[in-house]
């Protein structure tokens, strides 16, 4: 079985690939385990790159 779950780029948490939200920055894939996160990052990329 492959391992699928990833981390949120803000706090850490285990994001399910079920529930993955994500965002590409300069060729890179982010991810969110919430809207809210994915917003904070979108804001200030450069913070969590």
């Amino acid at each position: 079985m492959v391992n699928t779950n990833r981390d949120c780029t803000i706090c850490g948490n285990n994001v399910h690939e079920y529930e993955e939200l994500s965002v590409q920055y300069s060729g890179q894939e982010y991810y969110f385990c919430s809207d809210e996160h994915e917003v904070v990052f979108k804001r200030t990329p450069e913070k969590f790159v």
